[in-house]
């Protein structure tokens, strides 16, 4: 378009704009101004309202304080007041309710209260006593000392809304004291305020009068005051920030425009009440508002359309008048162009070189046929495209475009020629090499009116110096890098030459294999091959596998395009083009070595291109073949010189004399020379003597004969003396003669080997001991029972007999050893039960320190004169749980072996302490657990144990004493304490010196119990008849129980199995005081038992008696709590108090 024109057709955009633009700023200022007014107006009237409304409440608010005022001033009645809530006096209540009644009487008041200043309502008219809803107004006018209103409430028998004013009142001639109390005037807020609240206008209308509180929260709303049963909102919606409500909680006073509590768009005005902090919002719809306002403004709105429309019209048909009369003057003119260029046109399709025209723009206006080829693009298709899209050329190098040279000679006016070669990119994508030149093209004035291009193709010269560059390249690449580094970099090379994102290489024996990419693969790098006539799709590379039968055969891969053929399927060829997949192989003798593929081009391969592959995949494999003989050399070198200089074993090399001839640094290490010392020395120089001999068997019988030993052990000597095991095999070295020339060997230390094998000999010992004891343990657990049974017949009747013969007689003294020799056994039988961790024991939280201390005196007496006890304890020691009469077992045992073991003079001494152990410290030490534990050391300086019996010393009637001596329980039931403790026992002694008992026993987290009060008796106890229910499945020891009671003066009810102990049960019931039953028994143990019975005599009392527990009342040998139990064997006068203390606990 010329200048000119151009300018005609501004002036006439502007004249037709410029009107319009004008109506309309008229119609939006009309439009806002109207809009104002509207509002405006509707403020004012909202205004008036709230103001009415306000004023209205105000007179209402003076109308209520000048009754409260009138009472106030009455001295009479507030002295009568005083007195009343003095006196409480029914009289003065009379007098006085009789006046509240006259202050509501003409029916302001539904009802009228006197309350005290404690807040009790003391007088009512109605009748009710409790403050419904007014008591936070109350506290605050007592308070305060005026009168207050108290918001909105409801009572529970009128759901009516109700107001209340507040009145406190004071001693007459007296305001500065406390308040007597205060008069509550209610009154009906729909009554009061119904008349001025009521919406405004016609039935319809939607202007609306609200009541609220600063806060937010409603007092009164005008839709709800014909709805007297339905209570009232609890709270406006203030969640929106433009909300009503919101705006009354900000504290906004004025006109404001929000959404109501219904969310509907309203225009309001708020107004507050003076002394309150209510506040009265008198709000209309903003649709009701605005609704005469929009119907003038659509009215407006319709008549700037008109006028627009009107305007445009005519502006519309002049300009298409005028352009038709201009479009008749070009048309000539084009017509004599158009002859002119078909001249030119005929000339251009004649040339071999491709040509393209553009105009000043660089807008195509003529493509030849050539051109067309090179560029993929129709003269149809490319006429009128920018020149950049047709023709676009690349560096070769980085692959970026080449710009500007065409803005340059339109520029400038002068030819241009293009040095060297450029790619040019077609439009698939394909990229081929030219050369060629650009030219203006000038009108009469010599003003450039387009340009003439000409180019040539160049892209087989190119393929041929490019293929040339690449072979040097990589050939001196292989000099100088890695087999890995080569093949990768030849790939990328390949990639450059077949201008290909994507190039495969696979072989079948895995020597090389790589993909090389420009960028991310796309769904083109899915493949198929051929088979029969389907298709198998193979993923990823793994599709080039299937080309290699294929290969072989003669049979093309075949990828992408399978509706595409590039030559019949009997013209087999052992490359294949089809899609934009390139592959070739690499074959010797008929067999394919590699296959390269290259993929992804822009365009389909050509020929020329498969030609190129073919000879760079053949230049490039033997390079890779020459890299790989290099590399397999190095690597091997380098393999057995890592392996021989790193082997954790020792390796030697000698001759067949014994000189070492090479070692590695195990080697040296092992031995502690240098490598340069033991090549001066032979391997006898570091045997020992007694070893040569065997060394020089095991050499002759298997090294000479089988050229490698068996596996054999030797020592060696360090350089520091030392000898140390080894485990070695030799093997022969033989020359290229085939004649021994040396010997090797594989040296392993086996030091720590031989170490951890004492190690596990020395823990099976231990472990095979443990269980010796175990067995021992669980056999005197076994026969406990049975044995105590007897014991207790066998001392029951001895006692009971001694207790009726008279001293002088000759069978007293017979049965007093026979009591004797049966505690004796009964001494043996607890002992072993201690030893077996099944004594049934009572544990509790103690300080091992103040229990010690009790003891020292007895164990003074008990270890003699001639021996001093030294005590040593450690302060803040840590509690532990343990039976105090077993810490009584284990000191009275260590202190009497410690005794006996001081010849003549010695000491003794015991001391505690703390210790704790980490896993470390554990792990080599068989039964020692970690964690905190308390030390309980007993120490002497007597005779000492002699090292070999220090593992039997715990043993069950082990003993080194005299016969007669002793038992040889008293270590075992140490060690079985101990353990039923879960702690662990060390010994330390040294013949000559003394021996050391080191107990650990577990810290216990908790406070230390008190020691239980025992009752002291001083006689034994007897019954006053109370009836005890003996269950005991042994007939003599039933029998036996029953004497025993009945002589303790015992009313005693036998029963032989648990049936027969339920049966007396049920016909005694409540009269059964005590059961006494057994542990162990058939058809269920004492524990059920003792359940049964207590349903059916809910007051009896049960003592369980046995020999063994066998966990039934006891968990680990500890006792359940609130169990009694009574051990087997026993005597009557433990059977007596025993039996005390369970009906007496």
């Amino acid at each position: 378009m010329r200048p000119e024109q151009k300018n005609v057709s501004l002036w006439g955009v502007a004249a037709i704009v410029a009107p319009l633009a004008l109506l309309l700023a008229i119609g939006l200022w009309v439009y806002r101004t109207e809009a104002a007014s509207a509002r405006d107006k509707a403020e004012q009237q909202l205004a008036a309202i709230a103001h009415l409304k306000v004023d209205r409440l105000v007179a209402w608010q003076r109308e209520r304080l000048d009754d409260a005022a009138a009472l106030g001033a009455d001295a009479l009645w507030l002295g009568q007041t005083a007195r009343f809530l003095a006196t409480a006096d029914a009289r003065l209540a009379g007098q006085l309710r009789n006046r509240l009644r006259t202050v509501g009487a003409p029916g302001q008041y539904v009802e009228v209260l006197l309350v005290d200043a404690a807040g009790r309502v003391r007088l009512s008219t109605n009748g009710d006593s409790e403050p419904p809803g007014y008591a936070a107004a109350l506290a605050l006018a007592l308070g305060r000392r005026h009168p207050v209103f108290s918001d909105l409430f409801v009572t529970p028998h009128c759901r009516s809304p109700r107001v209340a004013l507040i009145a406190p009142f004071f001693v007459p001639n007296q305001r500065t004291g406390l308040p007597l109390g205060a008069v509550v005037l209610i009154s009906d807020a729909v009554q009061c305020f119904q008349s001025w609240l009521q919406p405004w206008g016609p039935p319809g209308a939607t202007g609306e009068i609200l009541l609220i509180r600063r806060d937010g929260s409603p007092l009164l709303l005008a839709e709800s005051l014909p709805r007297l049963s339905v209570p009232l909102p609890s709270q406006m919606s203030g969640r929106h920030s433009d909300s009503l409500a919101a705006a009354a909680m900000q504290g906004r006073i004025g006109a404001i425009r929000g959404r109501d509590q219904q969310g509907v768009d309203s225009l309001a005005v708020i107004v507050p009440v003076p002394g309150t902090e209510w506040r009265v919002i008198a709000k209309d719809a903003a649709a009701h508002v605005f609704a005469a306002w929009r119907f003038r403004a659509a009215l407006l709105l319709l008549v700037f359309a008109l006028l627009a429309g009107g305007f445009g019209g005519l502006c519309l048909f002049m300009q298409q008048y005028n352009k038709k009369v201009r479009y008749m003057a070009l048309y000539d003119a084009e017509s004599r162009l158009r002859h002119s260029m078909e001249r030119h046109r005929s000339t251009v399709q004649a040339i071999d070189d491709g040509i393209i025209a553009a105009d000043g723009q660089g807008r195509i206006e003529l493509i030849n046929p050539v051109a067309e080829a090179l560029t993929g693009w129709r003269q149809e298709e490319a006429l009128g495209r920018p020149l950049e899209e047709v023709f676009c050329l690349v560096e070769e190098t980085t692959g970026e475009l080449v710009r500007g040279s065409i803005a340059q000679v339109l520029g400038s006016g002068t030819a241009g020629e293009r040095k060297g070669y450029h790619l040019l990119r077609a439009r698939d994508g394909r990229e081929r090499a030219v050369t060629g030149s650009v030219a203006p093209i000038h009108d009469d004035r010599n003003t450039p009116l387009g340009i003439v291009l000409a180019f040539r193709d160049q892209t087989e010269e190119r393929q041929a110096q490019r293929l040339m560059q690449a072979r040097l390249f990589l050939r001196e690449y292989a000099f100088t890098h890695t087999l890995e580094e080569f093949f990768l970099r030849a790939l990328k090379e390949v990639a450059a030459l077949m201008e290909s994102p994507l190039v495969f290489c696979r072989c079948p024996e895995q020597t090389v294999s790589s993909v090389v990419m420009r960028r991310p693969p796309s769904s083109r790098t899915t493949a198929f091959a051929q088979a029969g006539n389907g298709w198998v799709t193979v993923s990823g590379i793994d599709w080039m596998d299937a080309w290699f039968d294929r290969l072989g055969t003669g049979q093309p891969p075949v990828v992408d395009d399978p509706g595409v053929s590039a030559g019949s399927a009997s013209a087999v060829a052992p490359w294949w083009i089809k899609g934009k997949v390139l592959a070739v192989p690499v074959l010797r003798a008929g067999k394919v070595l590699a296959l390269f593929a290259v993929a992804e081009k822009s365009g389909h391969y050509s020929p020329q291109e498969h030609e190129t592959l073919t000879r760079i995949a053949e230049f490039t494999w033997r390079l890779v073949e020459r890299k790989q003989v290099e590399e397999e050399l190095l690597a091997s070198e380098r393999q057995y010189r890592t392996l021989y200089r790193s082997m954790m074993d020792a390796f030697v090399v000698t001759d067949m004399h014994g000189h070492i001839r090479q070692c590695n640094d195990a080697y040296c290490a092992m031995l502690g020379y240098d490598r340069e010392e033991l090549r001066r020395m032979r391997v006898s120089d570091v045997t020992p003597a007694q070893w040569l001999a065997y060394e020089d068997e095991q050499v002759r019988n298997q090294l000479m004969h089988g050229g490698c030993s068996g596996l054999y052990e030797k020592e060696y000597r360090r350089k520091d003396g030392t000898l140390i095991p080894v485990e070695l095999r030799t093997f022969l070295l033989i020359d290229n003669d085939g004649q021994p020339e040396g010997m090797s060997a594989v040296v392993r230390d086996i030091s720590e080997r031989k170490r951890a094998e004492q190690e596990e000999a020395k823990l099976l010992a231990r472990l095979s001991q443990s269980q010796k004891m175990e067995s021992v343990g669980q056999l005197a657990g076994g026969v406990a029972h049975d044995f105590n049974n007897m014991l207790s017949v066998i001392l029951g009747y001895a006692e009971l007999a001694l207790r009726k013969m008279e001293v002088p007689e000759p069978l007293h003294g017979y049965l007093e050893e026979i009591v004797k020799a049966g505690r004796r056994s009964s001494e043996i039988t607890r002992q072993l039960l201690a030893f077996a961790r099944q004594q049934t024991i009572a544990p509790r939280i103690l300080d091992l320190n103040e229990t010690v201390e009790g003891m020292l005196k007895m164990l003074r007496r008990l270890i003699g004169e001639d021996v001093v006890l030294r005590w040593v304890p450690t302060p803040d020691l840590w509690p532990i749980r343990m039976d105090p009469t077993q810490v009584d077992q284990l000191l009275a045992n260590l202190c009497v072996n410690a005794r006996d073991a001081i010849a003549g003079v010695g000491n003794i001494t015991i001391e505690t302490g703390r210790a704790t152990f980490d896993q470390a410290y554990c792990a080599g030490r068989s039964g020692v657990m970690p964690g905190d534990f308390v030390l309980l050391a007993v120490s002497d300086n007597g005779s000492g144990i002699e090292r070999d019996l220090l593992d039997k010393i715990f043993e069950p009637f082990f003993t080194t004493k005299d016969v007669g001596r002793g038992t040889g329980l008293g270590l075992a039931t140490v060690y079985g304490i101990v353990k039923q403790n879960e702690g662990f026992i060390n010994v330390y002694s040294e013949p000559g010196v003394g021996t050391t008992f080191r107990i650990y026993l577990p810290r216990q987290i908790g406070t230390v119990e008190d020691k239980p009060e025992i009752e002291a008796i001083t006689a034994m106890p007897t019954g006053q008849g109370q009836t005890v229910l003996v269950v005991e499945d042994e007939e003599a020891m039933l029998t036996l129980n029953r004497s025993m009671l009945e002589y303790l003066g015992y009313t005693v009810l036998t029963a032989g199995t648990p049936g027969e102990a339920l049966r007396l049960a049920k016909a005694h019931g409540a009269s059964i005081e005590l059961l006494v039953v057994d542990v162990i028994m058939p058809e269920m143990n004492g524990r059920e038992l003792s359940k049964e019975i207590e349903t059916l005599c809910p007051r009896v009392k049960t003592l369980f008696t046995s020999g063994y527990t066998a966990n039934v009342i006891a968990h680990r040998a500890v006792l359940d709590k609130g169990v009694r139990f009574m051990t087997k064997p026993f005597s009557t006068g433990e059977l007596a108090r025993k039996v005390w203390e369970t009906l007496h606990g």
